[in-house]
């Protein structure tokens, strides 16, 4: 069992590759198990098997990076018209498509929709397609899965950059 915590800390993206080489090399070879304990959420998404989410030292969650992200709402749609003031009539134009909970998500800083895309492409295509009929043009539109900070925000209800709360990803090369 190897235990790390915040093994790449400061680290540039050459040295931070380096030390996961190195971890993984001895995994491979000693059949060795990985505990990590960190703040990069995307190192823990890549390299970790399983994930634990500690909150003010509970608990809350665990499972792989898939099932955590499939628990915060699966994949999203999200629209990013070319001119902010055109953002009301995007909530127009997407009229059914966007479920009520997500038209409350938008405040007035918004400069994007972010539409549940339960079929992915085809809530996509939907989405253009009703948008090309408004007009409005887009300066982004693209389907994305949730991320880890999206789930940490999601289970924890806090700012990713709570000190008190933290990812323990366990067996990163299993």
């Amino acid at each position: 069992l190897l235990v790390l915590d915040e093994p790449t800390v400061g680290l540039d993206p050459v040295a931070r590759d380096s030390v996961w080489l190195r971890v993984a090399q001895m995994q491979r070879d000693h059949g060795m198990t990985v505990l990590v304990t960190t703040h990069y959420l995307e190192e823990a998404d890549a390299l970790s098997d399983r994930i634990i989410v500690v909150d003010r030292g509970t608990i809350v969650a665990q499972g792989t990076a898939d099932e955590l992200k499939e628990r915060t709402g699966g994949t999203v749609c999200e629209i990013v018209p070319r001119d902010p003031a055109d953002l009301n009539a995007v909530v127009a134009a997407l009229g059914s498509l966007l479920p009520e909970a997500s038209r409350a998500a938008i405040t007035p800083e918004s400069d994007r929709v972010s539409l549940p895309a339960p079929d992915g492409p085809g809530t996509l295509s939907a989405a253009l397609a009703r948008l090309d009929s408004a007009n409005i043009a887009l300066a982004d539109i693209a389907l994305r899965r949730p991320s880890l900070d999206d789930v940490f925000l999601s289970l924890t209800g806090s700012a990713a950059s709570d000190l008190e709360a933290d990812f323990v990803a366990g067996e990163v090369f299993s």
